[in-house]
């Protein structure tokens, strides 16, 4: 298991004030992630770079949190890449449907709104 310090982050929503928010809540926790406004960018980020851990809205304009993470596992498939740890962070009732988020490859859900104890605890399920 990586050690959360030695990770790469991608955060990924359309609100700018939703990055912020989380890429604050990632820098009291000393940590630093990019930043994507859509899932199309946070995809075409990812084939140049990928991430071990994406962080991503899942209602977003010009590709969703659904749509990006079936791309960005099948390109970890045809590229033969360790998968990367996909949560998504949603205010959406019904994206708690774990099992759902599944069938997309996104691991688990980070609800809205969130408290840095709970993205901690969130983390720490993946990352040592």
């Amino acid at each position: 298991m990586k050690s959360i310090y030695d990770i790469s982050i991608l955060l990924v929503d359309d609100y700018e004030i939703n990055l912020q928010v989380l890429s604050l809540s990632l820098k009291s926790l000393s940590l630093e992630g990019d930043k994507a406004t859509n899932g199309q960018e946070a995809y075409e980020k990812y084939i140049k770079k990928p991430y071990d851990l994406i962080l991503m809205d899942i209602m977003m304009p010009v590709l969703d949190g659904y749509e990006t993470s079936l791309k960005i596992r099948n390109f970890e498939l045809e590229n033969k890449l360790e998968p990367c740890v996909i949560i998504a962070v949603s205010a959406n009732r019904e994206a708690y449907n774990t099992s759902e988020l599944q069938v997309y490859g996104i691991n688990d859900i980070l609800p809205k709104p969130f408290t840095i104890k709970d993205l901690r605890e969130k983390l720490s399920q993946y990352f040592s």
